[in-house]
């Protein structure tokens, strides 16, 4: 019996038949050779073309006959998908929705006497760009590229000699440059904001329509973006800095960037201000070289006070009777290591307001020889524990609204401190004191306690001593 072997050559071809979007036909071309490689040209042959799914021995989908004469180079091609059907229907097969093999037998003689000649998976469905079940394009060396014929214009592949697409035009064949997308739409920060009062604006970045957009601080400290992700998100800086912004736009392809400079006016004590953090507002007061808040700082998580602060990453405060609303009021109530971050050092910003930081016991001492009309800055009457001076004290204290219970002797404060008595959190949980006393921590430390201030509603004095660092106390913060 005569043996032969088939060269097979796949074309991808835009010259199909199409029905509901979908495909009917692929090109199929071959060299017939018999076993000692010589062409067998100018014959009738005839071809068994079945498909089969998921293995090389699995269910024929469809299969369908195939006549014609070898030419000249003993090529043949036909379009697998339009020969006199034995089984199946070809429109009905789900490409996308199982793996399919080609078996091919033959009949050199033109006959039925079919010889099996092999099997071979479709790795890539020849007309799948543009089917709907979306397989991937066929993949070809440039030499398979340049030994194709009958090319149909239009014809698509990929080129794994140089990794580009390439499409025939009907006389020669184009390569196409990989660029990958979605590429981000450009990014725009919108325009510089300088000399801006106060220390909050509005940023305005153009919105994506492709990809997505985040916001950093690229220069400047203190700042706080509240929406990253938003490009007209609010940014709140520290007064007198100026901060370089950026937004990008990315996908995974690439990244779109472009900045812009946010300057902020010089804080003016006197002017209230934005914590970025929670978006509370302090107002502030010059007291002779000095800007305190003026009130007591309000920020953080209420816990239970039985309970105590932890170093978790998470400001936790205490609020009298265990009342959020006691906080609106006097400010919240903070153990000293949770003031200082769970630092020592005196001065720290601790839990204050970028841009300020919590007093040290000197810088409560200048406070009192300001305010005090009898012992001026540095009278040793300051360095001095329990009760000192003569109407420091009231003169930060506020009256009226009840804050403080009677007699109010001295209370006029004409400094403008409005120190409220938030009264303090015991060690056992306990909240003593409120409408009474003031007790004010500040951020340096008498050993295993820490110095703090007690203003009560019967003295026009400032008593300073030191207390056990697991009370929950008020906190004034002043600026840096």
């Amino acid at each position: 019996m005569k043996k032969f072997t088939l060269s097979v050559f796949w074309v991808l071809s835009l010259s199909f038949i199409l029905v509901a979007q979908t495909p009917q036909s692929f090109k199929y071309q071959a060299v017939v050779r018999d076993l000692s490689g010589n062409i067998i040209a100018d014959q009738s042959v005839s071809f068994r073309v079945s498909i089969l799914q998921s293995s090389e021995t699995g269910i024929a989908v469809y299969s369908e006959i195939q006549s014609g004469a070898t030419n000249t180079f003993g090529l043949i091609t036909f379009n697998v998908g339009t020969g006199a059907v034995e089984t199946g229907v070809f429109a009905d097969i789900n490409w996308s929705g199982n793996i399919y093999f080609l078996k091919i037998e033959i009949d050199v003689n033109g006959g039925t006497d079919y010889q099996f000649m092999g099997t071979s998976q479709l790795l890539s469905v020849p007309y799948s760009f543009h089917s709907v079940t979306n397989e991937k394009l066929i993949s070809l060396t440039e030499a398979e590229r340049d030994a194709m014929i009958g090319i149909a214009v239009g014809t698509c592949i990929l080129n794994t000699t140089s990794d580009k697409l390439n499409y025939f035009n009907g006389s020669n064949w184009f390569e196409i440059s990989g660029i990958c997308i979605p590429q981000p739409t450009g990014s725009d920060a919108g325009p510089d904001q300088l000399n801006v009062a106060g220390a909050t604006v509005t940023l305005a970045a153009n919105t994506p329509i492709t990809g997505t957009g985040s916001w950093t601080i690229i220069e400047g400290s203190g700042g706080y973006i509240q929406d990253p992700a938003n490009p007209g998100s609010t940014f709140t800086g520290v007064a007198g800095t100026t901060y370089t912004l950026s937004w990008a736009i990315s996908t995974d392809c690439s990244t779109s960037t472009d900045s812009v400079v946010i300057g902020f006016a010089p804080f003016t004590c006197g002017n209230t201000f934005k914590d970025a953090r929670d978006n509370k507002i302090y107002g502030s007061v010059l007291i002779g070289t000095q800007c305190w808040m003026a009130k007591n700082i309000n920020v953080g998580t209420r816990i239970e006070g039985v309970n105590n602060a932890g170093n978790n990453g998470i400001i936790e405060k205490y609020c009298t009777g265990n009342l959020e609303s006691n906080c609106d009021v006097y400010g919240g109530l903070y153990q000293w290591n949770e003031m200082m971050q769970y630092v020592t050092t005196p001065g720290t910003q601790g839990i204050c307001t970028p841009g300020w930081h919590l007093p040290t016991d000197n810088e409560i001492k200048l406070l009192e020889g300001t305010i005090d009309s009898q012992y001026g800055v540095g009278d040793p009457v300051w360095d001095l524990t329990g009760d000192r001076g003569l109407d420091a004290g009231g003169k930060m204290k506020e009256t009226g609204n009840s804050h403080w219970a009677f007699p109010n002797t001295g209370a006029t404060n004409t400094s403008g401190f409005t120190a409220l008595p938030g009264g303090a959190r015991n060690t056992d949980g306990s909240f003593p004191g409120v409408t009474v006393y003031g007790r004010f921590w500040t951020s340096s430390e008498g050993g295993t306690t820490a110095y703090r201030r007690v203003l009560s509603s019967s003295t026009a004095t400032i008593a300073r001593d030191t207390a056990n660092k697991l009370f929950g106390l008020s906190v004034r913060c002043v600026k840096d």
